[in-house]
This record gives C-alpha cells, structure tokens and sequence, in this order.
C-alpha cells in the first residue's frame, strides 16, 4: 500500500466512526513517530479486521473512548483545567 493510499485508509477508518461528530483536530498528526512502526502496523490491521467485520459497533466505542482520554491528557499537559458541567 502506498503512502498516500495508507493515508486515505486511514481516513476512511476513523472517519467511519466520527460521520455523526464534529471533527476536532487534537494534536498533529506526526505524534505517531513516538510508537513503534510494528506496533502501529499492527493496530492498523486490528481496526481494519474490526470495521470491515461485525465488531464495527465495538471499535468505534473503543476508539472514541481512546481519543477522549488523549485528548483530555493533552490538554492538561498544555496547562488547561479539566472542568466539569458546573464549572462552566
């Protein structure tokens, strides 16, 4: 698979999941440089075996959880509180 369409299919994964939210770019996409390449490959082939299957349902919970807690992560790293409905 070539860069570009590795790209693509990436896209098509995650966007499978987000077509009903709004998406929200959390970090730059070169973050991925800190994980292994095997184990990224890996995960990949998970998720593709995941969506293209009946467990559609279970990844994008899985994922969506995922994102969350990194998201929420990164931002306290930046120096952002954490704030809770009453707060706000």
């Amino acid at each position: 698979m070539t860069q570009g369409s590795e790209t693509l299919h990436r896209h098509k994964i995650s966007s499978s999941c987000e077509a009903d939210e709004e998406s929200t770019a959390a970090a730059a996409p070169h973050l991925l440089f800190d994980l292994l390449p095997l184990l990224v490959s890996k995960l990949h082939e998970i998720a593709n075996r995941m969506v293209s299957s009946s467990y559609r349902n279970e990844y994008c919970d899985a994922f969506s959880s995922l994102r969350r807690e990194f998201l929420e992560e990164s931002i306290l790293r930046v120096g952002f509180q954490k704030l809770g409905v009453e707060d706000v």
